[in-house]
């Protein structure tokens, strides 16, 4: 796990239109960690809530994240992108 990855994630979610839309269209909790998996993706909640706030920072305090969900919690097991769900 590492913030690389979750950094790496948050750029492929705001940068490849395909590649979210696969995320987004994920049906629960389950299938989005699956996906990141998958994906070769493995950071924690904490390391996802780090990374977005360094893009959030970055965006002079906007919202970056082009997934179309909020943003704000985790389980503690995956990696908090507050989208009422985690990755792995």
């Amino acid at each position: 796990m590492s913030i690389e990855s979750a950094r790496s994630f948050m750029t492929k979610l705001n940068t490849d239109l395909i590649f979210r839309n696969k995320f987004a269209s994920a049906k629960n909790d389950s299938e989005r960690d699956k996906f990141a998996q998958e994906e070769g993706f493995d950071f924690t909640a904490s390391e996802i809530r780090e990374a977005i706030d360094e893009l959030t920072r970055a965006a002079g305090g906007g919202h970056t994240c082009q997934c179309g969900h909020g943003h704000g919690h985790g389980n503690g097991h995956g990696h908090d992108h507050g989208h009422g769900h985690t990755h792995h």
